[in-house]
């Protein structure tokens, strides 16, 4: 039996989210909450405060740029509310974020909630 990545706990699903966004930016896609959300099996409404803020963080703490701009609402193509730097985007898009580790369950459960 193959050996999970990352475990399903709740930091575990923030590594994953992470993962799912570093895929789509390579391939210059916007991912939306449900997509998130079906992938790591957090409800829609949980996706930007339980996966998404902590990702911003690890962003902010590593001075990538912010990969979360790159998630959108389904209906409407557009991010949350404080998502919408279509600028930070095409950082995003343009970023070589196979040159860095990706954040461990450690780093992402000491970093402060902010």
């Amino acid at each position: 039996m193959a050996e999970r990545l990352v475990d399903s706990g709740p930091m575990g699903k923030v590594v994953k989210t992470y993962l799912i966004l570093i895929a789509a930016a390579a391939r210059r896609e916007t991912v939306t909450y449900g997509a998130v959300g079906n992938a790591t099996e957090v409800h829609n409404l949980s996706v930007g405060k339980r996966l998404l803020d902590p990702v911003w963080r690890f962003c902010e703490m590593k001075g990538h740029p912010d990969l979360t701009t790159i998630v959108v609402n389904a209906d409407t193509g557009e991010p949350g509310e404080g998502r919408a730097n279509y600028r930070e985007r095409e950082n995003v898009y343009n970023y070589s974020w196979t040159d860095y580790a990706p954040p461990t369950i450690e780093e992402l459960e000491a970093m402060p909630n902010g």
